[in-house]
């Protein structure tokens, strides 16, 4: 619960910057390569940028949480897909698995501090149910949205974050 709160305290002082989401999620996805070697991931991302306003340090924690997850309830085979793009003047990035469904009673819930949806005894470890609640702060430190939905037509599970695009604007703020 401490690096819930930690990351909170950490955001208030935090500054934004302009950044390419596009770039730092397929910089990401080459280092989850590396990581998680028994996974496969696919990144398509956008060829146009996809500029934000944010911190690239906690878009990348935020990623990390969540692709942990993706990895965490995967199938083995099928790839994990990170996608980037600018849809209805937001950026979206989107991280999508092949696995279990998720449970439509969850569905809101696993993004609260303290939930967990992993069967019991998985893996003999406890799990404390924070990864996503901190990817829901760090969306939202970045006036975003973080949500989940099983996917259409195959079983697994799709996170989508949506954040608002940033435009240089000529006059002083």
């Amino acid at each position: 619960m401490s690096e819930a709160t930690r990351l909170e305290q950490i955001l208030q002082g935090c500054e934004k910057e302009p950044l390419q989401l596009e770039q730092l999620v397929a910089a990401c996805v080459d280092q989850y390569r590396q990581i998680y070697p028994g996974s496969t991931f696919v990144a398509e991302t956008s060829s146009t940028p996809v500029p934000i306003l944010g911190s690239a340090e906690h878009l990348v924690q935020l990623l990390d949480k969540v692709v942990a997850n993706a990895v965490e309830f995967s199938k083995p085979g099928p790839p994990i897909l990170l996608n980037c793009r600018e849809d209805n003047g937001e950026a979206v990035l989107s991280v999508s698995n092949h696995g279990p469904y998720l449970d439509p009673a969850m569905k809101d819930r696993i993004f609260d501090s303290m939930v967990s949806v992993r069967p019991q005894g998985n893996k003999g470890l406890p799990h404390l149910g924070l990864g996503l609640h901190i990817a829901r702060l760090i969306a939202e430190f970045h006036n975003g949205t973080i949500y989940a939905e099983n996917l259409m037509g195959e079983e697994g599970v799709i996170v989508v974050v949506r954040l608002p695009l940033w435009r240089k604007t000529t006059r002083k703020q």
